[in-house]
This record gives structure tokens, C-alpha cells and sequence, in this order.
């Protein structure tokens, strides 16, 4: 399934009920890496759920994928039955603290 050439998804892993991308569009895309990731989830639509974590705001997306027709299908699949959950303020690696599972919270 390597359009790149350079990597293939997992078939276990494209099965999965929920799939988690952590870091989408950290850096730019390049084509063949958008349309590797939209034949992902063009097979992925309405069947299973795809978490997108990014620091970069999704309106910023677009212009983060070099080649526009992919990005136009891609975000179209991603932003169809979309929910957006942005968060504000500083990162929890500010605060200094190293395990927030040991934090007093109370």
C-alpha cells in the first residue's frame, strides 16, 4: 500500500476501531506522503473513527499540504463529520512538572 515507496501502513493497524494520529502536519506534507495518508482515509470514512492531534490550527492545514487537489479530498474526508476540540494554553512540559499522573491535584 506504500505509494511512497518509503512506508506501509500496518493492515492491523488500518482495521482498528480507532486510529490516533499524533502530530499531523507537524511538518509540511509532501504529495506522495498526502496521498498515502488520503488512501488511508478514504478507506477509513464512515466506518471507523481517526483521531487528528496537531499543534498547528486546522485552518492552517491546507496551505500545510503541498499538493492542493489532495488536500482539498483529504481535508474533505477529514472535515466532513468533524469534531473539533481546541485547546488553549500553556503546554503541561511548562509547568515543569514531569508526571501529571503524580500530581496533588487535590
Amino acid at each position: 500500500m506504500a505509494i511512497s515507496g518509503e512506508f506501509s501502513w500496518p493492515p492491523s493497524l488500518l482495521k482498528t476501531d480507532l486510529l490516533v494520529i499524533d502530530d499531523f502536519l507537524l511538518r509540511p506534507m509532501t504529495s506522495d506522503q498526502a496521498a498515502e495518508i488520503l488512501e488511508v482515509i478514504d478507506d477509513r470514512t464512515k466506518r471507523r473513527s481517526t483521531l487528528f492531534a496537531s499543534q498547528l490550527p486546522v485552518d492552517m492545514w491546507h496551505p500545510a499540504i503541498k499538493d492542493t487537489p489532495i488536500a482539498d479530498a483529504l481535508l474533505d474526508r477529514i472535515l466532513d463529520a468533524t469534531h473539533c476540540i481546541e485547546l488553549k494554553g500553556d503546554t503541561m512540559r511548562k509547568t515543569g512538572v514531569d508526571n501529571p499522573a503524580q500530581t496533588d491535584v487535590g
